[in-house]
């Protein structure tokens, strides 16, 4: 398995040469630097060992998270499908608002000579639904005291499915399931923002017991708690067909490992003093840690700050300046659930007669960065566009900076939702998984879409293959809660507000 998840573990493989020469400009230079995601290459990975089946244990179920510690920690996968469980009698914007928890028991085993087990199963959604049944998988990783997981989830035929999958430390009991915290705060979110802040654990484990995500794996997660601790997570997929990469198919990484004891304000999370990153990094020079950056350029690839009045925008939209800049954005606008291009607003405070009121200024595009994202036009993509602006430059810059802000992430009440772009452009190109949200029924859904910061970390590693070729460091500036996924690719990660 290839993506583990400590920096040690991590081996993602970055080509570096020599040459520091600028190449002249390439259409197709992102082409040379895949991602290989977990979802596009979780068939070849099974592929690449030698199996021999095995018997299940009795009852059938997935070998403990760390049988190394003091008592073996039970470890359950439970799946949720809130699609319409009858796609002739419901709307299609109908949720199942309490669907069946389903448990994926394992119906067979195998095991590899270099320590790698997998389980696979149906999962048979239960009356009233008459949607097909899912197949799961899980491959694990045995060889070193940190147990990986790599699991994927398909619904061969049918229509788009919509589902939360739990990873349980611990058994699971259908008559006091684990839920979301009741209020939104560090342990509430579902959005690509846990991993850095939030690390549920088994404290009364020894030694504790941790459940992380891989941060080259970007999804849509949250913890899960049981009476006040901490138990597993949460994560929010969808499965459609609209991903041509893995069609009806989505995948998850993550690790159990024993950690230290902490003490932090809230004593059930664990706080990495340091985000991880893939290996082979390059050194930063410090003027720029520092926050002298004058000869630093500094791109923001998912907004577009519009020259029109923010009313006119849409009109103006295919008459905006001509720079790949301005059309890029044109073309590679995310689309809202309406398929309407997704913008937003910024608003200055107006104090008139005692009465405060709220006026636009300005309009901003969000702009899907994913690099394999085709034009109408033919013209270059957000991410080409960018690479093209490096390459313009009079002189290899000493480092390139990506600045990443929170309009990324919007807040639907207790929980933290990622920004989406429905766009079937998107969905064809993605490398991770599509996601969705309950609130997308009140909009016509719900419908499959990507997650605009999983785009931005698909373009964060491309670029960052590309940069490293040239020697040239890249950095990412970006609020805590999009971390580590953005920084995880770079080579460091600063705060532009916070420097002085």
């Amino acid at each position: 398995m290839r993506h583990l998840l400590f920096t040690a573990l991590l081996a993602l493989a970055f080509i570096a040469s020599d040459g520091l020469a600028t190449p002249p400009p390439d259409d197709a230079a992102f082409e040379s630097c895949p991602l290989h995601a977990l979802s596009c290459r979780f068939d070849s990975e099974i592929r690449a060992h030698r199996w021999t089946p095995t018997d299940l244990p009795d009852p059938p179920a997935i070998d403990p998270l760390l049988s190394s510690t003091s008592n073996p920690i039970p470890f359950s996968i439970i799946v949720r499908d809130f699609s319409p469980p009858d796609p002739e009698k419901h709307l299609p914007t109908t949720l199942n608002p309490d669907p069946e928890p389903l448990l994926c028991r394992p119906e067979r085993m195998a095991c590899s000579d270099d320590a790698f087990s997998l389980y696979g199963g149906i999962l048979r959604p239960g009356p009233p639904s008459v949607l097909p049944p899912f197949e799961w998988q899980l491959l694990t990783d045995s060889r070193t005291p940190t147990r990986t997981f790599h699991f994927q989830i398909a619904a061969p035929d049918g229509p788009d499915r919509f589902i939360e999958i739990d990873f349980l430390m611990g058994p699971f009991d259908p008559d006091d399931p684990p839920r979301l915290p009741p209020l939104r705060h560090s342990a509430g979110y579902i959005g690509p923002v846990h991993a850095d802040m939030i690390v549920p654990y088994l404290s009364d484990y020894s030694p504790p017991v941790a459940l992380v995500l891989d941060p080259a794996e970007p999804r849509d997660v949250a913890a899960l708690y049981s009476h006040g601790n901490p138990v597993g997570l949460r994560v929010r997929l969808a499965l459609t067909s609209a991903t041509s990469i893995f069609p009806r198919s989505a995948t998850v990484a993550f690790a159990a490992l024993p950690i230290e004891p902490r003490t932090y304000e809230n004593p059930f999370i664990l706080c990495p003093p340091d985000l991880p990153h893939a290996p082979d990094m390059l050194p930063v020079p410090q003027h720029i840690l520092d926050g002298d950056l004058d000869d630093v350029p500094v791109f923001t690839p998912c907004k577009y700050d519009a020259p029109v009045p923010p009313d006119d925008l849409f009109e103006h939209l295919g008459s905006l300046p001509d720079s790949e800049w301005a059309t890029s954005a044109s073309q590679c606008h995310a689309l809202n659930i309406t398929f309407s291009p997704l913008a937003a607003k910024s608003y200055d405070i107006f104090i008139s007669s005692d009465i405060e009121t709220l006026k636009p200024t300005r309009t901003f595009l969000y702009v899907n960065p994913d690099p394999e994202l085709e034009t109408a036009s033919g013209g270059p993509n957000r991410a080409l566009a960018i690479l093209h602006a490096i390459d313009a430059l009079p002189a290899p810059p000493p480092a390139v900076i990506l600045r990443f802000d929170a309009y990324l992430v919007n807040r639907f009440g207790p929980l933290t939702d990622s920004v989406r772009d429905y766009s079937t452009n998107a969905l064809r190109h993605c490398d991770f998984p599509a996601t969705w949200f309950p609130s997308d029924t009140c909009f016509g859904g719900p419908r499959p879409g990507v997650s605009l910061s999983h785009a931005a970390a698909e373009f964060t590693a491309a670029l960052s293959c590309l940069l490293h070729r040239r020697a040239i460091p890249l950095v990412v500036s970006h609020p805590p809660h999009l971390a580590p996924y953005l920084a995880y690719h770079a080579d460091a990660d600063i705060d532009l507000d916070k420097l002085p």
